[in-house]
């Protein structure tokens, strides 16, 4: 699994490349977060379009990102077109918590912002 952040407008949007289920991969994108979060920004989008698998480890980092961010009035958003991935999003309540878009142009018209590949 690898990422690429990209700045637009109040969000950081974070491409996630590869797949969101090694505890050991993952830690290197959390602490990304944390430093990111640490610097101001509490609006995170996160752009699953090129994951295929996702588990609990993965599922954690979301999690852990909208309890840090709440306290700052901040949200995190999720971009996923995977229906295995979207089913386990949907399986863990995930999508209870933050709002997870089915693909990019809902999130880009709801939010009137351009998200790149």
């Amino acid at each position: 699994m690898k990422y690429e952040i990209e700045e637009i407008r109040d969000f950081l949007v974070v491409h996630v490349i590869g797949d969101m289920t090694s505890a050991k991969h993952l830690s290197i994108l959390d602490e990304a977060i944390t430093d990111h979060i640490e610097e101001g920004f509490h609006h995170f989008v996160f752009n699953l379009e090129q994951v295929q698998d996702l588990d609990l480890d993965g599922i954690d980092i979301f999690i852990s990102c909208l309890a840090d961010v709440s306290d700052h009035g901040g949200g995190c958003y999720i971009i996923v077109e995977d229906d295995k991935v979207y089913q386990t999003l949907e399986n863990a309540g995930v999508a209870r918590l933050m709002k997870v878009y089915r693909n990019r142009e809902e999130f880009t018209e709801e939010h009137g912002i351009t998200v790149d590949d």
